[in-house]
């Protein structure tokens, strides 16, 4: 069915408009149901007005240039359609608009362009969506996190069945998680929030700190957290690293300010404030796992020196106040100041060095019967008589 009307009514179309408006705060407005049946369909063609109804059997649209309200009923869901046929026009499309009882100026509500683009509150949409202003997610606080809740009504989605999206609980119930914060999805799972206080969470909810992450510890050869650049601790800020047995790290490894060696925090027989850094260390056969000065030449039970500041220390527990006063760190590997004696001989550059009967000192190394397992290390220095302190490379063979 098609009813189609044409009339020269231009002086009383001010009239008609006046008598299906209403008002609101003092402006006047068409009324929407007006719009649709009336407004719409009426288009100026050639000073003529056009009111055409059609009940349609498809998806054609009318061949004459206008305005339409279609009704479709017997082709896809039974929908009302407009359709604007532009006649040549340029574009086409659609303008919704708002007027003061002046008349002018208009103000652009919302805009449809022949090609699809959407515009609220512009004239001219540049993407599939243009917002003159700001856009507000959930007005009603309905969401509880996820974006996907109710048909993704509440959130922000993405793409139709992958599970991307952003969503922010805004229900205040018993056991919320990150409530006002943001939640961001992939793949229908949480992989990152940010709280309403400002904290960060990577796999978690719930972050307890500026950047948080509770994640299973990953498979092997991946990693939480790979930064491509740097991570700074700024300066005053007082940053530190925490380690998971609440070991922390404030400064940065530094080799000017430390030794070159890698060294073990061991336990020693005896007084500790009786050992020096400098000392030859030697297994004790009477305490297994602590560790005494040498006394004996040619020990095949040297283990290393006792180093004066290690550039690493490692441990064979977690950091305790009363294990680490009874223990020394033992320097097995690097360069080390070290106690010799000229006992044997001057010791020059490259001389091998072996413990020596004077308690905690090395000295350099001749019977090479004996020298088997009882090196210590090389002399980078030299001493030509009595007893000092030389560089020494800790090399145990």
């Amino acid at each position: 069915m098609m009813v189609r009307v044409r009339s020269n009514f231009a002086s009383c179309l001010p009239e008609f408009l006046n008598r299906i408006a209403f008002q609101t705060n003092g402006r006047k407005h068409l009324c929407l149901f007006a719009v649709l049946l009336f407004a719409m369909p009426v288009l100026a063609q050639s000073g003529n007005v056009v009111a055409t109804t059609v009940q349609a059997t498809g998806s054609t649209a009318p061949n004459t240039n206008g305005g339409y309200l279609l009704w479709n009923s017997s082709g896809g869901a039974g929908e009302t359609d407009f359709i604007n046929n532009n006649g040549g026009g340029w574009q086409g499309g659609f303008q919704f608009f708002d007027a003061p009882p002046s008349g002018s100026p208009l103000f652009p509500v919302m805009t449809i362009t022949g090609a699809g683009y959407v515009g609220l509150q512009t004239f001219a949409p540049q993407n599939i969506l243009s917002v003159y202003g700001g856009i507000n997610v959930d007005g009603n606080d309905d969401n509880n996190g996820n974006p996907f809740y109710n048909d993704s009504i509440y959130g922000i989605s993405f793409g139709y069945s992958s599970g991307e999206g952003i969503a922010s609980n805004r229900v205040n119930v018993t056991g919320a998680q990150n409530l006002y914060g943001l939640d961001f999805f992939t793949s229908f799972s949480n992989r990152f929030s940010i709280t309403n206080g400002g904290n960060v969470g990577v796999a978690t909810t719930a972050p307890g700190a500026d950047l948080s992450s509770i994640a299973a510890p990953p498979p092997s050869g991946t990693a939480i957290f790979d930064v491509n650049g740097w991570i700074e601790l700024a300066q005053g800020s007082q940053g530190k690293i925490v380690f998971s047995d609440g070991t922390e790290q404030a400064t940065a490894f530094d080799p000017s300010k430390c030794g070159a060696d890698y060294a073990e925090s061991v336990g020693v027989t005896g007084d500790r404030t009786k050992y020096e850094p400098g000392d030859v260390l030697v297994l004790d056969p009477k305490e297994p796992g602590k560790f005494l000065k040498s006394n004996q030449p040619y020990s095949t039970m040297v283990s290393g020196i006792y180093s004066t500041k290690p550039g690493f220390v490692g441990r064979l527990h977690p950091p305790d106040a009363a294990l680490d006063a009874a223990e020394v760190p033992m320097a097995m590997v690097g360069r080390v100041p070290t106690k010799v004696s000229t006992e044997n001989g001057p010791i020059k550059v490259g001389d091998l060095l072996v413990t020596s009967s004077t308690m905690g000192y090395a000295m350099k190394g001749t019977d090479r019967s004996q020298m088997l397992g009882s090196v210590v290390g090389k002399a980078m220095g030299s001493l030509d008589s009595g007893t000092g302190v030389i560089m020494v490379l800790v090399t145990l063979q």
